[in-house]
């Protein structure tokens, strides 16, 4: 274990469900932490010095399960303090006024993680850029399935085609697009890295009323390479979280929050008809959460100086242009 003195020091902005509500209850193995609190109490080279949040007791709550002594309401309220890294993971509409704070402190720290999406607005995510490269700070979001090695594995299969080309991708998701759309479209970009994404996109929306319940379905066809369709989930019934990715010669399906895993491949059976069969590949399966494989890049980074840049947010401009746009329809 490392001295408390040779450790990093950061704070915790925001102490909601993903702060440390997630984990109230005892966490036994590492691939069921959710919340970066919890996270950062596993790592031995990473200290949690404050918590920060506007209702004080939600920070004394997260403080007294984690045994971070300083508690406050504001930023302002630990200008005595020394921090490298800060958690940003509070509401959507705050990310970038808050970050934009840590970014015009007298001494910015060196990292800021920050809850997706990073910003509301193309603007901002470029003032974001510009002012992270000026005070030499390094921004990353939370895009999860980029900590995900079942995902990573993927992407490196799908880069090679060994499905086909890709010509259909259907989503089901709960709550709203503004709120967990960037989950789906930072998915795609990951994966399908290198595709022009950008070059034509259509988007059109049909919202939703059956027996008072309202939902929006959204359609999304990026030029003459595939379509996707968004089908929201009314939360009154259930959650769901499934994504379903059809290829020229396969299927990759995540269903139940990505705890079902299916892969399928084209073949040609008895009868001469082309039929799906599932087929067995060499996915490296998680054995920690994507929270504590983002944190253990995070302690890596400080401990080897070992660059984030994969990460940052230099790397998610496609995700936020093509988010931004489809939001820009969502909401008229």
């Amino acid at each position: 274990m490392e001295s408390v003195q040779n450790r990093v020091n950061g704070i915790l902005i925001g102490c909601g469900k993903v702060g440390g509500f997630f984990d109230t209850l005892k966490v036994k193995s590492l691939n069921e932490v959710y919340s970066y609190a919890e996270a950062i109490s596993r790592l031995p080279s990473l200290n949690l010095v404050a918590c920060v949040d506007i209702d004080i007791d939600k920070a004394n709550k997260i403080g007294d399960n984690y045994k971070i002594t300083k508690r406050a309401k504001t930023i302002q309220e630990l200008n005595d303090l020394t921090f490298s890294f800060v958690i940003v993971a509070t509401p959507d509409e705050t990310h970038f006024s808050i970050t934009m704070q840590l970014l015009e402190m007298k001494n910015p720290p060196q990292l800021i993680i920050v809850e997706k999406p990073l910003c509301l607005d193309i603007k901002q995510y470029t003032q974001l850029v510009v002012e992270a490269k000026k005070v030499g700070s390094t921004i990353i979001v939370n895009h999860s399935r980029r900590f995900d090695m079942r995902f990573n594995t993927l992407r490196k299969q799908i880069q090679k085609c060994f499905l086909g080309d890709l010509y259909r991708v259907d989503f089901n998701t709960y709550g709203s697009w503004k709120k967990n759309g960037i989950h789906l479209i930072d998915t795609l970009v990951f994966l399908f890295e290198g595709k022009n994404l950008l070059e034509s996109i259509d988007v059109s929306t049909k919202k939703i009323r059956l027996k008072g319940v309202k939902w929006t379905d959204i359609n999304i066809q990026f030029g003459d390479q595939f379509v996707v369709n968004i089908h929201e989930n009314p939360e009154k019934y259930y959650q769901l979280f499934d994504m379903d990715f059809r290829f020229s010669n396969g299927r990759i399906c995540f269903q139940n929050f990505e705890q079902k895993l299916s892969i399928q491949k084209k073949e040609i059976n008895a009868l001469q008809e082309s039929v799906l069969n599932e087929e067995s590949i060499n996915i490296v399966q998680n054995d920690k959460s994507n929270m504590m494989n983002l944190m253990y890049h995070v302690e890596e980074y400080f401990m080897t100086k070992d660059t984030l840049e994969k990460f940052s947010i230099n790397r998610i401009q496609k995700t936020m242009e093509i988010y931004l746009t489809i939001l820009k329809h969502y909401e008229n």
